[in-house]
């Protein structure tokens, strides 16, 4: 779980553990207590695990922003889900997780994103996503986590 000060866990391929592995990694992170926003780069993980972020808000207690650059049709997206085991459990956190808010900020002149919240007002959560972004369309923290996962070459698929 933590290599040289970088958290970091894995997930199955098409698997439903992305929620409780990304509840185990915060719980369990010494810095824990000290953590005030969960920021992820989308809800879907290896394929179609998919992270249910109403049931993350409720485990570790901390608001969820999720951070999009698309829309997901969830309409198109459905018959690929309901190829899945256990599809209903996918398609449930993904309507759970709502819609997903454009946010064009201010920071990032032409770029506008979108975000999909758990436990935190819209208000609060534009404020927060408007204030960590420095020059780019993303939190700064997605930004360099997204830089070190690279940085651990392909990333491996259980």
């Amino acid at each position: 779980m933590w290599l040289d000060g970088v958290i970091k866990t894995a997930v199955k391929k098409d698997g439903l553990d992305a929620t409780e592995k990304i509840t185990e990694m915060i719980i369990k992170s010494p810095h824990y207590e000290q953590l005030r926003v969960i920021l992820l780069n989308g809800i879907i993980l290896a394929d179609f695990n998919v992270v249910d972020i109403t049931q993350l808000y409720k485990n570790t207690k901390l608001p969820v922003i999720v951070i999009t650059n698309n829309k997901v049709d969830l309409t198109r997206i459905k018959p690929a889900v309901m190829q899945k085991p256990n599809w209903k459990k996918r398609w449930d956190a993904m309507q759970k997780a709502g819609e997903a808010y454009p946010l064009k900020l201010e920071t990032a002149a032409q770029n506008k994103i979108l975000i999909q919240i758990a436990g935190i007002s819209r208000q609060d959560a534009e404020k927060i996503v408007e204030k960590t972004c420095a020059k780019n369309k993303i939190p700064e923290a997605l930004r360099v986590a997204n830089m070190i996962a690279k940085g651990f070459g392909k990333v491996k698929i259980d």
